[in-house]
This record gives structure tokens, C-alpha cells and sequence, in this order.
């Protein structure tokens, strides 16, 4: 679930600079020790001699607090990740996180209505996405995403010939499960028979929620609606440094101070960064609903958010909410809480 505000993990709306100022009151001085007290004389007739008084001791002195010393990020490892859509951003890294500050996409892989053979443009209030960011068209030639509207034209061709006619272009589904991974099942797509999703895609995520269930069900995927989940990009700056499926990540809005935890849960090219859930989107913008079309999807994206992820303690299935969160604030409390991530939030200013 998703916080704002007064959040416990909130940061202060000073993370706009990412920075913390904090001051000390400097105590009193301490009083003077009075002199010692000379004892009087004893008197000649005493039996006994009469002992010196001791003079009564002094209060010590107030000690002085040492003011707290101020949180180290300890991410002290860099690179410039070069990115297709939002410039080069710095990410820093160490033993036990990596974080980046970053413009965030929407990702609606796992979502039960990414795609529909009948809406590949996600236009028509089918699908919220285009089939272009789900298949490329490997014959009679090569197109991908960055020629959509030739891809969707082939598209529909191999769709009207049943996929694997005589006569098909042959399609390649990467964000879309197939009924094998070898033969022609690799190039027929699985079509959800829920009755609540009947006839869309069964769109898929490299981390499943649930192994046990069949390829071409939804089930098996984690949902993109329903799960806090970021995207790792390809790469070995990012796999060579700890970052995997599973692993648990805060992505908060520094803005409006709108947070959540996410797991990571697919992967991406690796020009992408910055990528998340329907889910994550609505948590960083406050929408109250789901879109319907692609054309809506635009309007859940973010700028500037932070994404802290802990690397190196993948989190298991079941994945709900309520569990990564649980699990979420127990690795930024074993991370060194806000007030470290305050100190990494400053170093990507």
C-alpha cells in the first residue's frame, strides 16, 4: 500500500535539495568550584583531638552532548547510465543498495488488459498498451517498436492467418506469453479464457507470482493493477552490481513526498530506467483509478523520483501489497533508515 505525507518513511520536503540541516543549542558553562573550607582548631581540653571537616563536595559540571553525527550515504561506487527518453543519470551503488534519480515510465506488463489482438494500437478501450511494445516481426523483415505502424500492419496479417499460416509474417512475443518456447508454439500467443479477461493477451514478467500455474496463465505473472513493481534494465552495470528479481526497492516522489515499496519485477531494455507499475505510477501520482487506454497511461508518468533498491535480499512469493511493504520497511530500517537515504538523496542533487 502506498503512503504520503506524514508517511513513517516520509522524507522531508527539504529532499527537493537533497540535503539536512540540523543545529545545536550550546550548553551553559559550568559553575566555579568554590575553595576548600579550613576546619577550626580543636580545643585544649578535649580527651581527643577534634578531625579537620571536610569541605562538602561541588556538583560536577553539566556534560556537553556531542552533537549526532550526520548519516553517510556509503554508496560509494558511480556510472552514468545513458538512457533513450531522460538524458544520462548518475547511479550510485555499494554493498548493500543502488539508487538513482529518474523521470518514471509506466509499465503494464502483467496487467490483465495490456494487450488485445483487437486493439493493438491500445486506443479503442480494449488494451492500455500498443502491441508495439510487446512483439517485434522477425520475417518477411525486421521491424520493431520504433516503426509501429508497419509492425501493426504485419501484425494484423499474421493475426487474420492464425499466426502460423503459410502466409504469416512470423511474430516475435517477448511481452506476451506463447504456447512453447520452441517450434511454432513460439509463435502462437497465449488468449486469456477468464471470463472477467477473455480474449486479451496473457501478458508476462520476468518474476513470476505464482510458478506452479500453466504458461498461459495470467495468474503466473505478477500484475502490474494490483503490484507494486519496478523494471531493471539490462546490463551488467546493473545485474554486476546486485540488482535481480525479487530484490525489494522504495521509489518515492520527493515532490509531493508520495511514496511506496515495490519489488523488482521484470526486466527492460537497457536504455530504460525508471519504469514501474500501474500500481507504482498511481502511488507516485495519486490517481484513484486504473486507465483504459494507452492514451491515459501518459498521464500516470513522473518526474524526478528516487528509487532506492536493496540489493543482495530478494524478497519470495506470495507477493501482495501489504507483505511488500512489511518487507520493505524492514530493509530500509537494516539499510540505516531515512536518514541515510536522506545523505544518498543529496549525493544524486
Amino acid at each position: 500500500m502506498f503512503r504520503t505525507g506524514s508517511a513513517a518513511v516520509t522524507v522531508a520536503a527539504i529532499l527537493l535539495a537533497a540535503c539536512v540541516q540540523d543545529g545545536a543549542i550550546a550548553p551553559e558553562p559550568a559553575p566555579q568550584a568554590a575553595a576548600d573550607a579550613v576546619p577550626e582548631p580543636a580545643s585544649a581540653s578535649a580527651a581527643e583531638p577534634a578531625a579537620a571537616m571536610d569541605a562538602p563536595a561541588q556538583p560536577a559540571a553539566p556534560a556537553t552532548a556531542a552533537d549526532p553525527e550526520p548519516a553517510s550515504c556509503a554508496l560509494n561506487g558511480s556510472f552514468d547510465h545513458v538512457t533513450r527518453n531522460d538524458g544520462t543519470r548518475r547511479v550510485i551503488f555499494g554493498e548493500d543498495g543502488l539508487m538513482f534519480r529518474s523521470d518514471y515510465a509506466v509499465n503494464t506488463d502483467g496487467a490483465p488488459t495490456s494487450y488485445h489482438p483487437d486493439d493493438p494500437w491500445g486506443s479503442s478501450g480494449l488494451a492500455i498498451n500498443t502491441v508495439c511494445n510487446g512483439v517485434d516481426i522477425a520475417a518477411p523483415e525486421e521491424v520493431d517498436y520504433s516503426q509501429c505502424k508497419k509492425l501493426i500492419d504485419y501484425f494484423a496479417q499474421a493475426r487474420d492467418a492464425g499466426w502460423t499460416g503459410a502466409d504469416s509474417p512470423i511474430v516475435n512475443f517477448y511481452g506476451i506469453a506463447t504456447k512453447s518456447d520452441t517450434g511454432e508454439g513460439r509463435h502462437q500467443p497465449c488468449i486469456n479464457d477468464d471470463p472477467a479477461y477473455k480474449g486479451y493477451f496473457v501478458s508476462t514478467t520476468s518474476q513470476l507470482a505464482d510458478p506452479s500455474r500453466g504458461r498461459c496463465d495470467q495468474g503466473r505473472y505478477l500484475n502490474s493493477l494490483d503490484l507494486p513493481f519496478i523494471i531493471r534494465p539490462r546490463g551488467a552495470n546493473f545485474s554486476g552490481n546486485g540488482v535481480d528479481v525479487g530484490d525489494l526497492a522504495l521509489v518515492m516522489d520527493p515532490a509531493s513526498g508520495r511514496q511506496t515499496f515495490a519489488i523488482v519485477g521484470d526486466i527492460g531494455p537497457s536504455w530504460g530506467l525508471g519504469e514501474g507499475s500501474v500500481y507504482v505510477s498511481r502511488a507516485l501520482t495519486g490517481k484513484a483509478t486504473n486507465p483504459k487506454t494507452r492514451k491515459e497511461v501518459y498521464g500516470y508518468g513522473a518526474r524526478n523520483v528516487l528509487t532506492l533498491v536493496f540489493t543482495g535480499a530478494p524478497m519470495k512469493p506470495p507477493y501482495t501489497p501489504e507483505r511488500i511493504e512489511a518487507a520493505g520497511k524492514a530493509a530500509l530500517e537494516r539499510f540505516g533508515g531515512q536518514d541515510r537515504f536522506n545523505a544518498c538523496a543529496a549525493e544524486l542533487d
